[in-house]
């Protein structure tokens, strides 16, 4: 220190005074560093301590100097590799907002993105007025597609979807992929009537057959729209979604396939659905989902040959409920299996003790028949009842089989090595029916009603069913024709030499506790069948049941009896008349 000699300072006082010089120095720079201050201040700092002569400060500001210089570098290839990673985080934060709003299959935007270009068009009418419109597509029974035909397929159907709305729509629509089987289309300058069309054309571009898939495809998608004006002050994304989501579920409701303007009475009728829903599984574990049977019958002989299993779900609250209701909902919840499951069993148990020559004949879904295990299912559920698998017969429709064709046929044969009959059901609606009856070893042939109820007016129709049962006959097959409401359509199809036959005309589908007086009523038939009524057109509520039938038919009989002249009291008359001859 060059004061020290001035102030006479003792030698440990002039050393401790260095060592603090030190230390002073070092906490200096080391400050400096932290603050990371411009290397113009340094500078200025360096130029003050130049003054300095100590041994000591000349050490530290060289150590200090060094210091600064080394972290300055490590400091300043630090700050590069932080704004490397900072502008790496950009982009993938810039990807990820736009796989936030994008669907990474169609490459159209998603929900999120749907509903930021419906938050900018409402913007844009708040501006400026005017009306709008979303239509939401929704594919019928995409999870049986997915589940039948494979998720390969699957994915290819809405990605040709996809191509085809954003190819139908006009300039400046927007189009987007709102769920794994939905599809948004967001219209500018729409009103109802307008929307509608669109809305009616488009599901024609949907429901074209897609010819690439092997066998073709044929799709249907039902159709919700929710037009909304910027006068209305309760405008919103929210609204507008909710609205476009109801219609959809409304058009939904009655099988599918239809399309559906929003209406203020549709929440009703949607929370009445949700409720339905809740109630569906508590139905099926608590019995209010029972088995009712509908006659089949041997169209030469006018005898009953058996029965086809029908479920009926009769609500503690709102009473009968139609199968075109519960059915759908009960695939949507994947409960389908589960209630198959139930409706056999129960079937099986109440017509174990009936006369052994009546089958029971059971739908099963496509879903059912994707089960691995659906032949051991079932033949442990007839040994638990203890129903003879030669008294069941399984109907399947040819979706069922279009997935895995080896498959199928091993559940086939397992079935039919037990005893289980195995039937086509609704022949000739399917692609490749000729197909499937070459590989598969069918018992039955089932013709699909809607052949059936035309065949009188349309001759079309008629030339169809001719040739089903041809084909059955040469194949030598049994055929059951499905939906016989007259006796013209009876009579014809006997004719045409078709086995059974099964519809209102013969009876409704009634309980288990019914069949016993419906087997009487059918036995009366057999001998008398000018006792069945025509009952074309009639809904099955408005069917009398079995009970009202045979008081019916013995009123019938009665009267018939009462017109009929009586021998012994007529021969008296003709008596005179002849001795005067």
């Amino acid at each position: 220190m060059r004061l020290a000699p001035l102030h006479k300072l003792p030698p440990s006082v002039v050393h401790i005074a260095a060592r603090v010089e030190k230390f002073v120095l070092a906490t200096l720079f080391a400050v400096l560093l932290t603050i990371d201050l411009q290397w113009g201040l340094l500078r200025r700092f360096i130029t003050i301590l130049e003054g300095i002569q100590s041994t000591a400060g000349s050490v530290a500001l060289a150590g200090g100097f060094a210091l600064w210089v080394g972290v300055f570098t490590y400091a300043a290839r630090r700050r590069a590799e932080l704004r490397e990673a900072q502008a790496g985080l950009a982009e993938a934060e810039a990807e990820a907002e736009r796989v936030g709003v994008c669907d990474p299959l169609t490459g159209l935007p998603n929900r999120r993105g749907m509903q930021a270009g419906l938050q900018a068009r409402i913007a844009v009418m708040r501006a400026s007025g005017g009306r709008a419109a979303v239509i939401a597509f929704d594919i019928d029974r995409f999870k049986t597609l997915n589940e039948v035909r494979g998720q390969a397929c699957g994915d290819r159907v809405l990605i040709e979807l996809s191509d085809r709305l954003a190819v139908a729509v006009r300039p400046g629509d927007f189009v987007a992929r709102a769920g794994p089987d939905e599809f948004h289309v967001l219209l500018a300058d729409v009103g109802p009537d307008e929307a509608m069309v669109i809305a009616s054309q488009l599901q024609d571009d949907v429901g074209r057959p897609f010819r690439a898939e092997n066998p073709p495809l044929q799709i249907r998608a039902s159709v919700g729209i929710a037009v909304f004006d910027a006068a209305d002050p309760a405008l919103d994304v929210e609204l507008v979604m909710r609205r476009v989501d109801i219609a959809l579920q409304y058009a939904k409701a009655d099988g599918g396939s239809g399309i559906s303007a929003f209406e203020d009475d549709m929440e009703m009728s949607i929370r009445e659905r949700a409720q339905l829903e809740r109630s569906l599984e508590v139905a099926l574990a608590n019995g209010e989902i029972q088995p009712h049977f509908q006659p089949v019958i041997d169209l030469q002989s006018n005898r009953i040959s058996g029965f086809e299993v029908l479920a009926r779900w009769n609500h503690p609250e709102r009473g009968p409920i139609s199968p075109s209701v519960f059915i759908p909902i009960a695939e949507e919840m994947g409960l389908l299996g589960e209630l198959t499951t139930v409706i056999l069993r129960r079937a099986c148990a109440a017509a174990r003790d009936w006369p052994a020559h009546i089958k029971l004949a059971v739908n099963i879904s496509p879903v059912d028949f994707k089960n691995p295990w659906l032949a051991q299912e079932i033949l442990q559920t007839l040994t638990e009842v203890g129903f003879p698998p030669q008294r069941l017969e399984l109907e399947i429709t040819e979706n069922a089989l279009v997935v895995d064709q080896e498959q199928a046929m091993k559940t086939i044969t397992s079935l039919k090595n037990q005893g289980i009959s195995i039937a086509l059901d609704d022949f000739g609606t399917g692609y490749s029916s000729l197909h499937h009856l070459r590989v598969l070893p069918f018992d039955k042939i089932k013709i699909d009603q809607s052949f059936v109820k035309t065949m009188r007016d349309n001759a079309d129709s008629r030339m169809i069913v001719k040739a089903i049962i041809g084909l059955s006959g040469s194949l030598g097959l049994p055929t059951t024709a499905e939906g016989i409401e007259t006796n013209n359509n009876a009579d014809l199809l006997r004719d045409l030499g078709c086995t059974n036959g099964q519809g209102f005309l013969f009876s409704k589908a009634v309980p288990g506790r019914d069949v016993p007086t419906l087997l009487s009523n059918l036995a009366q038939q057999a001998v008398h069948p000018e006792l069945r009524p025509d009952v074309e057109g009639r809904e099955e509520a408005g069917l009398p049941g079995p009970a009202a039938t045979a008081a019916s038919s013995a009123a019938t009989t009665a009267a018939a009896a009462a017109q009929v002249p009586n021998p012994a009291e007529t021969e008296p008359l003709a008596a005179p008349v002849a001795q005067s001859a």
